[in-house]
This record gives structure tokens, sequence and C-alpha cells, in this order.
């Protein structure tokens, strides 16, 4: 619960720590160990060695590729026919509290993320997704990444009049950076796009040199010829070779069929007369009133209306808690379909309430319905998180499919009370 920095251990931390205000949940080691006549120096190398936190390397996690990350939808796409297993890697990296460092930033926070960076392996600079063991996993940047990308952190002083600003890492001069701010080039930097306006600017000069001498007219000319509109066109698609073959590879896939059955009859009067003749003998439809078992309670509440609101996105879409995807059609009344399925039985939902439900696709509807509704075991495991956890993603095993469902964080909390609640009156 202590993080060390100045005076005990020089470490930044306070940068990172002092933003989060009252959601900060580790606190700086008190300063009135200064006045026990110890120095300063043993007291931070032993609160260090007993587990006094010291790099914000350690806020890092490591979970599941989240719903809002840029390339979630690319990472996750597999191709036709590729199934999911239980050996899925879905992995990311990112601090939650990131934000608080950038921002307002400032030279303490930004010398602190630059530090942080440095140091981390390359491992942490990617987020990696594979349905099964087999694929090789799809790569892109992490959840740390991208916000270290797009937001404006990274302090520049004008060497004229040594004034300060602070641009996205694209944007950024590393003749400008500040004293203590160390420049090599490093995988961080480049997943960051550390320079990368800048080297576009003078790629574009390049070009527009390149194309005033003789052999940009020769490559012109030939590029032409071979039906592009342009050198850089070719040499575009010439630098693109191996995505683009992959894309055709992945369209391909796309368009493949599986092959429909065929059954053939060697003789087609006689198997008409013999239907025919069955036909003749079977019975009239008949009905009849029997008793059935119904459940007048569920008229009290409209869980269709509740699972809506809680899964409509921005765009208006409503997406599956399970395999997180759009709804797969509209009714003819312009709204989504898609299927209430109750998360547990009625041995742990004693009250009807509209949070017992969930919205699922027809698919997972049918596969939780069949590996879970139908287990007792499973329903058991599945009840004890849920209690237990406080997670908004919760693991679920379908059969050979390992996913989970993944709750809104008003869902989740409604979910929880109504399992407390029945807890309470067991």
């Amino acid at each position: 619960e202590v993080y060390l920095d100045s005076p005990f251990y020089e470490t930044g931390l306070s940068a990172y720590y002092d933003a989060l205000g009252d959601d900060v949940q580790r606190r700086a080691l008190s300063e009135d160990y200064k006045k026990c006549g110890i120095s300063v120096e043993k007291i931070g190398k032993f609160a260090k060695k007993v587990g006094a936190r010291t790099q914000l390397d350690e806020e890092i996690e490591k979970g599941r590729i989240p719903f809002f990350h840029p390339e979630r939808e690319n990472l996750r796409s597999i191709g036709y026919g590729t199934r999911r297993s239980r050996y899925v890697t879905d992995e990311d990296y990112d601090i939650p509290s990131l934000y608080v460092l950038l921002n307002g930033p400032n030279l303490r926070k930004s010398q602190l993320i630059w530090n942080t960076m440095n140091r981390l392996p390359s491992l942490y600079l990617k987020a990696r997704y594979s349905p099964n063991s087999k694929s090789s996993p799809k790569i892109g940047r992490s959840s740390l990444v991208w916000k270290l990308r797009e937001r404006e952190w990274v302090p520049q002083i004008e060497r004229e009049n040594g004034k300060e600003s602070f641009v996205k890492p694209s944007e950024a001069v590393a003749e400008l950076l500040p004293k203590g701010f160390s420049y090599e080039r490093a995988q961080w930097l480049e997943a960051v796009e550390f320079g990368k306006s800048r080297q576009d600017r003078e790629e574009q000069e390049r070009r527009r040199k390149e194309r005033a001498t003789q052999e940009y007219q020769r490559k012109e000319e030939t590029a032409v010829e071979m039906g592009f509109d342009s050198a850089e066109q070719a040499e575009e698609m010439a630098r693109q070779k191996e995505e683009f073959k992959e894309f055709i590879q992945e369209k391909k896939a796309k368009k493949q069929r599986p092959t429909f059955p065929e059954k053939t009859s060697s003789n087609p009067n006689r198997r008409q007369e013999r239907v025919k003749d069955q036909l003749a003998k079977a019975p009239d439809k008949e009905y009849e009133d029997r008793e059935r078992s119904v459940r007048p309670s569920r008229g009290a509440i409209i869980p269709e209306i509740y699972l809506r609101e809680q899964y409509t996105n921005n765009s208006g879409e409503i997406v599956c808690q399970i395999c997180q995807e759009e709804m797969p059609f509209k009714k003819r009344n312009g709204e989504y379909y898609f299927e209430t399925v109750e998360a547990l039985s009625k041995d742990y939902f004693t009250k009807e309430h509209e949070a017992q439900f969930l919205a699922l696709c027809p698919l997972c509807a049918a596969m939780y319905k069949e590996f879970v509704k139908r287990d007792e075991d499973a329903m058991k495991e599945l009840h004890r998180v849920l209690k237990d956890s406080d997670d908004l993603e919760v693991p679920l095993k379908l059969g050979d499919l390992e996913t989970s469902i993944r709750f809104v964080e008003t869902h989740r909390l409604d979910v929880k009370a109504v399992l407390q609640t029945q807890a309470n009156v067991s």
C-alpha cells in the first residue's frame, strides 16, 4: 500500500499518485521517518526490499482486448471456416488510470511516462489475438500504446525562447526534447510513431525533388505501362505485397462455401409413390387441450426493454453479451432481434427481475441453453463467479469454446445486488 519517492528514493511516482487524488490506493512513505535517526537512503532501500512500489511498470495490467480497442474488430476477425477453441490467445496491456498522467501534462508526469516506457519490454507494446492454437496470432498495438499515441504529452522546448509545449508523439522532434529525456531509437518510440509527421514531411519533400529527375520519369512511364496510376502507387503496392497477399487470401476464404450435399434417387417415380402411400395411411392432425406449466409472474417484468437500453451502443447497435458482435438482423419493425435468456435457474433466482436476463444473439443463446442451463455444474460455477467477482467480463465455457459474458457496469451492479439479496434470504 506504499510507494516511494523523494526524499527516500527518486522514482517520480508522486506525479502519478498525486494526480489520482481520492482514487489513490497507495500512499507515499511518511516523511516522519526522516526524524527517526536513520539516513533516508537506508530507509528507502529497506522499504524497497520489503515491497514498497518504485516503478509505474507495476501498475500495468494484462487482460483481454477490450471492446473500445481501436483495432479490436480487425484483430478478432477470423476467416471463414476458422473456429474459436479453448486455446484462444487474447491479450492486451494497459495502465487503467494512465489518463491522470495524460490529462493536464507537465514535465514531472511526462518524465515518469518516458522513463517507464524506456524500461518496458516490447511485450507490453502489443495486443495479440488468435482463435485457436493452430492459427498464428494477429498482432496490433496495445491499449497502452494507443493511449500514448493519441494524446499530447511529449514536451518540446523551443531553442530560441525556451517556450514549453506538449504535443503528440508523432508531432515531436528529438532535438526539442527537454534535458533528462534521453533519446535513442527504440521499439516503443516506433510504436507511438514518434516524429512520424516530420518524417512524412521529409519524405514528401524527397519525393517532390525526385519527381524532377529523369530516373523518376522513367519509373513513372514503366509504372503506367504496367497498369498503375503512378510510380508512387507501384512502390506502395510493392511495400504492401505481403499484406496484400494476406488480404486476397482472406477474401477468397470468405467467398468459399461448404459443399452442398447431393442425394440422388435411383427410381424417382417409385420414391414418390411410396411417399404418397405413406401419406394416405397417415392420421389427420388433431389437437387437444392439455395442462402445462406456465410462469404468470414473468408478466410482471419486461427484460427486453431493460436489456435493449443496456446493450445499445452509441451507433444504435445492440451487442451480444457473449460473442460481442452486432445482433444478426432486425425485425420488420426495424428493431434488432435478440433473445433474452435468464442467466441461472429458479434455484438461484427465486424472484422476478430484469437484471437476471442476458441479451444474446440466437447462436449464443442456443449454446448457452445447451452448455449452461442444462448443466447444473456449469450453472453452479457461473453463480459462484457472478457472486464473488466484480469483473465486467466473466469467463464462460460453451462446449469446446472458451469465451466470456461481458456486462455493462449498470447491469453488473444490478446482478450483484440480486445475488446478494438472494444470499441473505437463503
